[in-house]
């Protein structure tokens, strides 16, 4: 008899169903980055990127499998001037020529109360850096038989870890980022 609820427990816990991390893609149109850096200790600069592409995983049950992976394009800066986006595009900055993108791939991820911790490789001007930064999760929903979830974040990099150095004193170092982004599934 033991050996049978033995028997019959082990089937169970095989048979029963994994429940699986669920795979999100951008929802490109409800995403954005946007930043501020310092201009001449009188104001800031704003822009956004426009063209930003990704998908991440988020597991539930162990966040730490959770997984995010985002590519922008470096030339799709946009500060609403057309003259210092040409020059943004230029080698003085992104050198878009030579570097098309701006990479982020988590390294780990970790449950907060509200959201994640997330630690990424950032890749800007062929260097590397890793950043952390604290994710809000804003909500999920289901919608035209779609499953959604969004978060958001404000981080702040230093542009010359990544040799991005022109006008360095009159263009602040410290670029603070905005991130806003929903995934489908």
């Amino acid at each position: 008899m033991l050996r049978t609820l033995a028997s019959a427990a082990l089937t169970a816990l095989i048979a029963a169903p994994t429940i699986a991390a669920d795979d999100y893609a951008l929802d490109t149109a409800h995403t954005a980055i946007v930043f501020k850096v310092d201009h001449a200790g009188r104001s800031f600069t704003w822009g956004n990127f426009n063209q930003i592409e990704g998908n991440f995983t988020i597991d539930n049950d162990n966040p730490a499998n959770s997984s995010f992976a985002f590519t922008v394009a470096a030339d799709s800066i946009d500060t609403n001037h057309r003259q210092r986006d040409n020059h943004l595009r230029g080698p003085d900055f992104f050198n878009v020529r030579r570097y098309p993108d701006i990479t982020l791939n988590s390294t780990s991820v970790q449950p907060i109360d509200d959201g994640l911790r997330v630690t990424a490789d950032i890749t800007l001007l062929g260097t590397t850096r890793p950043v952390t930064f604290d994710l809000t999760k804003l909500g999920e929903g289901e919608s035209r038989g779609k499953t959604y979830v969004g978060y958001d974040t404000q981080l702040t990099i230093k542009r010359s870890e990544f040799g991005m150095d022109y006008g360095l004193g009159g263009i602040g170092d410290d670029v603070t980022l905005f991130v806003s982004f929903e995934g489908e599934r």
